[in-house]
């Protein structure tokens, strides 16, 4: 295989001898580059990201848990979203680091874990939001009895099996990552963390094509038709509360708030979904492409492609833990209200007793009159 092309010594190592000599993208490595700072400025848009989606998630977690009320079955499958987005974002200071320092230094046994984690924690929340999207479907379309819905530890049977069943999945990533010795420009010797498949190509087209299809193309079509019936019905009812609303001077107002915000938060849901397919795309379509490039012997892919794509899939996690947040807001608004009209309802009847001159409490009488 061909040791030459743009990124050969930059992105990709050589190693080997005469006919036996194989290139191997260094993902997160990269040699010799054109601007010194850039590595440096990479790692400090990673762990800024890192620091602010740990938090934010962390605080997500904290208010599902810490309240009875709000450990409904949608929030705990948010809580597993908010639990593997804080899981992904923990890798971003050992990337920074190796980013900085450019040589892979921190052992066999890291190599192998960190890209079979972050694809993991990847394929947990896709499989989360498709398991959040068949449980609004079956309570909003199918209309489950409230006896056979899901019970809470039901909903962790559900994120246990999520999390085994991607974690198997990835196995080969953790099997055929491995520390490589090679050289890079200059005939420098540099040590990186790659993936070295088996000399049959056919494997890892096999591979990535059952990643796309059982961890990408499946739930992605699960979570689209299931809201989109969501929608539809939401569509249906709101026309249909507007149509009666029209004909009678009296609606039902709190039907209308009710169908609005359930709406609200579907919108909500729906736009996790987006925001994360198009903020993963980059990262799976970049690792295809270098799986490409080094097949074909090309070598022409950066290091720094994957990188920003990394750094894109990081920023995911802050934004969701925005949208969990508004989520949150509509919820608690609602409780709040409710809260609130209750209160005022003790206070106004409460005023009333107070007012009524037969109240023996708070009537004068003229016995207890002090002249």
């Amino acid at each position: 295989m061909s040791c030459s092309g743009a990124e050969m010594g930059r992105s990709y190592i050589c190693v080997g001898n005469g006919s036996h000599m194989r290139s191997y993208f260094t993902f997160f490595s990269e040699f010799q580059r054109d601007w010194g700072a850039a590595n440096a400025l990479e790692a400090s848009f990673m762990l800024v990201l890192s620091i602010l989606s740990v938090f934010s998630n962390s605080i997500i977690c904290h208010f599902i848990l810490k309240s009875n009320t709000m450990r409904t079955v949608t929030n705990c499958f948010v809580c597993n979203l908010a639990v593997a987005d804080i899981a992904f974002c923990m890798s971003a200071p050992l990337v920074a680091s190796v980013r900085v320092n450019e040589n892979w230094a921190v052992g066999r046994g890291v190599c192998r874990l960190l890209v079979y984690s972050m694809n993991v924690c990847g394929t947990v929340m896709l499989w989360t939001m498709s398991a959040i999207s068949i449980d609004r479907y079956m309570n909003i379309n199918v209309g489950v009895a409230s006896n056979r819905r899901l019970r809470k530890w039901q909903v962790v049977c559900i994120c246990v099996l999520i999390w085994l069943a991607s974690a198997i999945c990835y196995l080969p990533f953790a099997m055929y990552f491995n520390i490589k010795e090679g050289t890079a420009l200059r005939n420098e010797t540099v040590t990186v963390c790659t993936l070295v498949w088996p000399r049959d190509q056919h494997l890892p087209v096999i591979f990535i094509s059952l990643q796309f299809v059982l961890c990408c193309f499946i739930p992605v079509t699960i979570i689209s038709l299931n809201y989109i019936r969501i929608l539809k019905k939401y569509w249906k009812a709101k026309r249909a509360i507007e149509s009666f609303a029209s004909t009678n001077v009296r609606s039902d107002t709190r039907k209308e708030s009710r169908v609005r915000k359930q709406q609200q938060v579907v919108r909500k849901l729906v736009l996790i979904v987006i925001v994360f397919v198009v903020m993963w795309s980059p990262m799976f379509a970049v690792i295809v492409l270098v799986e490409y490039d080094v097949t074909k012997g090309l070598n022409f892919i950066p290091s720094s492609a994957l990188i920003w794509a990394l750094i894109v899939a990081y920023c995911n996690s802050l934004v969701n833990a925005v949208i969990y947040g508004s989520i949150y807001v509509t919820i608690w608004n609602a409780f709040s209200g409710c809260f609130r009209r209750q209160e005022n309802n003790v206070v106004a009847a409460t005023i009333a007793v107070n007012n009524n001159p037969a109240n023996p409490v708070t009537s004068v009488h003229p016995a207890n009159v002090k002249h």
